[in-house]
Order: structure tokens, then C-alpha cells, then sequence
């Protein structure tokens, strides 16, 4: 059994919960770092990141938090022997890519990228009905995601944009 530790308090924390749930004895959420709500005493909540990644219980960390922070955080989680899933793209810079490639090959650790919305039901259910012949065959076909993003954002979002239009500094 893999124990996994989440960083984030974001809406996708609560999809990662249903998700390991369903992984029965493979993996699941030992604790949450950066987590809101404490009231479910089937998890560990640690007052740090450092609390979670020395946690010897701890086998991999799962970042859901905001897209800036993953690089750093998952370097530090790979330095300390831990597996990684991102939730989003980690990097914004390409030096935080090599950074974080190196950190991968440092430490022979596992470092995977999450990218859920291949998983939404809407996204199964079109994969369903091509993989049936529903529309016949396929000569082309687009699809996209649209997210909202307000223009300028506030707090941490405005950092993370500001660091990806300064190249990181």
C-alpha cells in the first residue's frame, strides 16, 4: 500500500480522495497538508510540508495546490525520497523544468503529471460513443476545455501570473 499525502485545499483535493478511494489496497491518502477542513480523523493533517514529506509513513505526495508552487514543492518532496503527482503543470519556466528533471533523476523517484480532464465523464462518455461508431468514422474532430480565469486575478494567482510574465524571477 502506497501512503500518499496531499498538498491543497483546492476543489480537486476532494477528486483525489475519490479517486485513491477507489485504488482499494494499491494507494491511499494517509494525510493533507494545506487542507482546510480537520474533521476526519481516518487522516493525518500536518502543520508543514516539511511535517508531511519527513513523515516516514509518507511514500508520495500528491500537489494540488497552486500551479507555481509545484515545482518548488516537488523538488523538495523528490530531495526527501518521496514519489510526485502534480495535479497541473508544474513548471512555468524552462529552467524550472530542468530543475525539476534533475531532481528526478537525483533521487530515482518517480515524478508523474496529473492531468484529470481526460477523466471527466463528459470526456468518457464522448470516448464511449466514438469507440462505439455512434458518429461513424472519424475524419477529424477537435476538442477543448475552457476554464475561467479572471483577468488580473488577486493574491496567489496574481504572483503566479506575475512570475510567469517575469520568467520565473
Amino acid at each position: 500500500m502506497i501512503n500518499v499525502g496531499v498538498v491543497g485545499d483546492t476543489g480537486r483535493a476532494g477528486t483525489l480522495r475519490t479517486c485513491f478511494n477507489r485504488m482499494g489496497e494499491r494507494a491511499r491518502i494517509y494525510g493533507y497538508y494545506n487542507y482546510g477542513e480537520k474533521n476526519d480523523s481516518n487522516y493525518v493533517y500536518y502543520e508543514t510540508f516539511d511535517e508531511m514529506i519527513n513523515d516516514p509513513n509518507i511514500q508520495a505526495v500528491a500537489i494540488s495546490n497552486y500551479f507555481c508552487s509545484h515545482t518548488e514543492l516537488a523538488i523538495k518532496a523528490l530531495d526527501a525520497g518521496k514519489h510526485v503527482l502534480s495535479e497541473v503543470t508544474a513548471c512555468v519556466t524552462p529552467k524550472e523544468c530542468v530543475e525539476l528533471c534533475e531532481a528526478v533523476e537525483r533521487n530515482h523517484c518517480v515524478y508523474a503529471l496529473m492531468e484529470s480532464h481526460a477523466f471527466l465523464p463528459t470526456c468518457v462518455e464522448m470516448k464511449s460513443q466514438i469507440e462505439s461508431g455512434v458518429f461513424g468514422p472519424i475524419v477529424y474532430a477537435e476538442g477543448e476545455y475552457c476554464r475561467h480565469l479572471r483577468q488580473g486575478g488577486r493574491g496567489r494567482n496574481q504572483e503566479c501570473n506575475l512570475k510567469a510574465r517575469n520568467n520565473g524571477s
